[in-house]
C-alpha cells in the first residue's frame, strides 16, 4: 500500500490517501444488468411466442424477488453494492473494480481506482476529476453527483487502518 501511495504522490505531485478494496464481488442494482454486473441480453418478445415467454417468466421473476429479499435481509452487510443508471459514474467505477483494480486513491483534485504495475507505476482503471468525483464517505460509501452510489461491505480489511488515519488527522 505504501508503494501505491508513493507512486500516486509522485505522479500527481500532491499528497494522496489510499484505501485498499477487498473483493470485486459486487452486487449490481442497475437496470439492464444482471446482479453480477453482466449486461442482459434483450429478448425478442414479438408475436404469440412473446406472450408465452412473458407468462413463463412470471414464476422466475417471483422467485427472484423472494430470493433477493431474503438475501438482502441476511447478507447485505457482507456484499459490496452498486446502484445507478447504466452509464453512471458509480457503475463505471464498479466495472473497473470488478475487472481487477485494487486501490482507491484520492487527493484534493482527483480520485482514481488503480492497480500497481511491476515496474513501480500505476495502471489507472478509472479516474475522475472536478465535478465527476464521488463524495467519499469512507469506509462505507461513495456517492456520485449523478445519484449513483457504491456501498462497501462491512468486512473491508482496510477499514480499521482508515479509521485510525482519520482519527490521527483530526488531532
Amino acid at each position: 500500500m505504501e508503494r501505491v501511495r508513493e507512486a500516486a504522490a509522485r505522479t500527481w505531485g500532491e499528497p494522496v490517501r489510499v484505501f485498499r478494496l477487498d473483493s470485486p464481488y459486487l452486487r449490481y442494482q442497475v437496470r439492464g444488468r444482471r446482479r453480477d454486473g453482466v449486461r442482459r441480453q434483450t429478448k425478442d418478445r414479438s408475436g404469440c411466442l412473446g406472450l408465452v415467454s412473458v407468462v413463463l417468466d412470471i414464476p422466475q421473476a417471483a422467485a427472484e424477488v423472494v430470493v433477493t429479499l431474503l438475501g438482502r435481509m441476511l447478507m447485505w452487510p457482507l456484499r459490496d453494492t452498486v446502484r445507478g443508471k447504466e452509464d453512471s459514474g458509480g457503475v463505471r467505477f464498479a466495472d473497473a473494480f470488478r475487472h481487477g483494480a485494487q486501490y482507491l486513491v484520492w487527493s484534493p483534485s482527483r480520485t482514481a481506482l488503480v492497480t500497481p504495475r511491476p515496474d513501480g507505476g500505476l495502471h489507472h482503471a478509472w479516474t475522475a476529476t472536478g465535478a465527476d468525483r464521488p463524495e467519499l464517505r469512507l469506509p462505507r460509501r461513495l456517492r456520485w453527483p449523478d445519484g449513483s452510489w457504491l456501498r462497501l461491505a462491512v468486512l473491508q480489511s482496510d477499514r480499521t487502518r482508515y479509521r485510525e488515519e482519520q482519527a490521527a488527522a483530526a488531532r
